[in-house]
């Protein structure tokens, strides 16, 4: 066994002088105006590709359009997640291989790990093929992150390769994936009703049970999970790309069911919610136990 490797490691007076006041404020007022002059020049310059707000340093302002459209103006992109609060997961997988390990020892072998045990219990891997990142317990316990669910199931399968080779008998043995790929939430209440009745075949949706609609996306495994509030959970994605067409595919669809108001039929326009934190964690892991069989990657 060779050597262990070495640690990377800031008195009103106007009434007195009136005349001076006077003047000071027309010198101002000269100036605003000469301001608002050139504002309004550089707006009538600004081309369709240029965000007068952005030049100004506010916020830039993101329309339906947009929103309908989401991935096509890559430039807008992060304007238009910001204000989704869309909030995509890693793709994550466990497994427990059923061996005690001596991470020490594993360290010493292995390259690109690093196991401070004073600092964190786990030894932690970077793989390059898959590109992946693991976490890896002395009890056997291991985690990994990658760009895909194939990704960290392939991570975690070339590690227990590598444990082979040191003697161990580990085991790939019941993965378990994250479940929830992402989440939104749009700024207006949904009618899930009208939507159930308009896409039967592609929903569940049962009001007495479950606060939430399930729209079945075709031709993906993603399934998605609508609460009337505008919260969107994505759920059950292969990749990052999966979870894209996932969500431009459900934007015109909730679009076209916004809730009204009951009697005036003026829709229900709201801020966009602020994705509570706690509410976020319970319906994750209620989907997590619910669906945490059904990943097949």
């Amino acid at each position: 066994m060779s050597a262990k490797k070495p640690k990377r490691k800031e008195q009103d007076e106007a009434s007195e002088y009136p005349d001076v006041l006077l003047g000071i404020c027309q010198e101002k007022f000269s100036v605003l105006e000469a301001e608002l002059a050139s504002l309004m020049e550089l707006e009538g310059n600004c081309t369709q590709d240029d965000n007068l707000s952005e030049l100004l340093g506010q916020d830039e302002v993101v329309t339906d359009y947009d929103i309908l459209t989401i991935y096509k103006n890559v430039s807008k992109l992060s304007a238009i997640e910001s204000y989704l609060k869309i909030s995509y997961r890693p793709f994550q997988c466990f497994v427990n291989c059923r061996t005690e390990l001596k991470l020490l020892e594993v360290e010493t072998f292995l390259p690109k790990t690093d196991y401070t045990p004073d600092r964190h219990p786990a030894l932690f891997v970077r793989l390059s093929n898959p590109v992946c990142s693991l976490r890896v317990y002395e009890n056997g316990n291991i985690y990994c992150q990658g760009y895909s669910c194939n990704g960290a199931a392939s991570g975690i399968q070339s590690f227990i390769a590598s444990l082979e080779i040191l003697g161990y008998e580990p085991v790939f043995h019941n993965p378990v994936f994250n479940v929830v790929n992402a989440t939104f939430c749009l700024p207006f209440r949904v009618d899930l009703e009208q939507l159930y009745l308009e896409n039967r075949d592609a929903c569940v949706y049962n009001p007495e049970t479950h606060p939430y609609l399930m729209y079945k996306v075709p031709d993906l495994t993603i399934k998605l999970a609508i609460f009337s509030t505008g919260c969107v959970f994505v759920l059950l994605s292969l990749q990052p790309i999966c979870t894209q067409k996932a969500i431009a595919y459900i934007m015109p669809v909730i679009y076209r069911h916004k809730a009204t108001r009951a009697g005036s039929g003026v829709r229900e326009e709201a801020e966009v919610c602020s994705g509570d934190i706690n509410f976020n964690l319970l319906w994750e892991n209620e989907f997590q136990k619910a669906y945490q069989g059904s990943v097949k990657y």
